[in-house]
């Protein structure tokens, strides 16, 4: 069947068609239907700031608010939001959802959706920091045409995904001295910073090998800020003291770095031991000198030898006496 269209409706791209069957029983004889032309995609355009970011602490109650312009007119119960977070680039299993925006206003061409969307993921723990979020959405207009444009499934948006969270870490820890003995006092530097966006408080302890609490401090700090520990310890024993240091609720038991203690020497025998140390020293370097001067004079004597035997060699007889020299010998 073929219906004749007049240029006035092509015009307006909209017509009601009427529709009457006759001569069937029990049906409905007459029905209507809307019919709209369009042949452009309506666009979807989304305001400033509306997810550029979102926080790790607002996912039940993300604001959402889209634009769609066609000149025909948005199919107004169409526009649907979806998402879905990443890992390293792979999507996260069970982190993907969708939500129908609800029709704000219209003005002219163009339609505004606004809803408040719960991003959270059923299971609560499942994102940790560095998550990524991948969010697009669709919809239609009258004619069944779907949007297009930036923040479509073709052209995703990823808002900035912040970790909000307090994050205390341990920055420095320095003992001093590193070689301790026994008796003496130790002085253990801890710094522990908030890598965080969100302040918090937090208790730092210092225990033995024995799990026994040598120290403990508590403190709140900013995000992006530290503080700053300072503990004095006697080294109680020989060897490894095994001293460990926790944030408590955050961190594990971190060990200390610091050498094995050893045992006690008072300043005579120190004294005696670095006298016998220097004797050492000055024998070996007077064995040295001595052994390189001997060392030096029998070469000279090598080399003294060896130019007499190349003279030797070398030598001459002298010339015979001229015949006619007269013998001084004999008397005149």
């Amino acid at each position: 069947m073929s219906l004749p269209l007049d240029s006035l409706i092509l015009r307006h791209r909209q017509a009601t068609l009427d529709l009457e069957v006759i001569g069937i029983p029990h049906l409905l004889s007459f029905r209507t239907f809307n019919i709209t032309f369009d042949q452009d995609s309506p666009i979807l355009s989304i305001p400033p700031g509306i997810l550029s970011h979102v926080d790790s602490d607002s996912f039940e109650e993300q604001e959402v608010i889209v634009s769609v312009s066609d000149e025909v007119g948005m199919n107004l119960d169409s526009v649907v939001m979806h998402w879905y977070f990443t890992r390293g680039g792979i999507e996260i299993e069970n982190s993907a959802g969708s939500s129908t925006l609800e029709y704000l206003s219209g003005s002219g061409p163009t339609s505004t959706f606004s809803s408040s969307v719960n991003l959270q993921p059923s299971n609560k723990s499942l994102l940790v920091k560095n998550d990524r979020l991948l969010v697009w959405f669709s919809g239609s207009d009258l004619s069944g045409r779907a949007i297009s444009g930036f923040g479509t499934e073709g052209l995703p948006l990823t808002p900035q995904f912040r970790w909000m969270a307090f994050e205390p870490q341990f920055e420095d820890i320095i003992v001093t001295p590193y070689r301790p003995v026994v008796g003496e006092q130790l002085s253990i530097f801890v710094r522990v910073s908030n890598i965080g966006v969100l302040s918090g408080n937090m208790t730092v302890e210092c225990y033995d090998d024995v799990g026994r609490l040598l120290a403990s401090n508590s403190s709140m700090i900013e995000g992006g800020s530290w503080v700053d520990y300072e503990w004095e310890v006697e080294a109680w024993k020989t060897g490894r003291l095994g001293i460990t240091v926790k944030i408590v609720n955050y961190t594990g038991n971190v060990p200390i770095p610091v050498a094995d203690v050893q045992a006690y020497q008072d300043q005579e025998s120190q004294a005696v031991t670095a006298l016998g140390f220097a004797g050492l020293v000055f024998l070996l370097a007077s064995g040295v000198f001595v052994a390189a001067l001997l060392h030096r004079r029998e070469k000279n004597n090598q080399f003294t030898a060896l130019q007499v035997n190349s003279a030797m060699d070398h030598r001459t007889l002298p010339p015979p006496r001229p015949k006619d020299l007269v013998d001084l010998t004999q008397e005149e």
